[in-house]
């Protein structure tokens, strides 16, 4: 969880590059964990990246994102 709070602190700073980087952390985690709190944290990352529109690092979280979300 404190890669997905870095990922909001990063983005809250515009700071796409480093929020992307801890975004995918924090999914390569959520596959150990396997926990509800850090699907909504990738959902929560996705909805706060989307003022960023379509830049490729955007497309590139949530296609990673996209099988995690799926199965919630």
């Amino acid at each position: 969880m404190s890669q997905a709070a870095l990922a909001v602190s990063h983005l809250q700073r515009r700071d796409l590059e480093a929020a992307h980087a801890a975004g995918l952390r924090t999914l390569k985690l959520s596959q150990r964990v396997k926990s509800s709190r850090y699907i909504e944290a990738v959902q929560d990352l996705q909805r706060r990246m989307e003022p960023f529109g379509a830049h490729r690092l955007v497309a590139d979280f949530n296609e990673q994102a996209r099988e995690l979300v799926a199965a919630a």
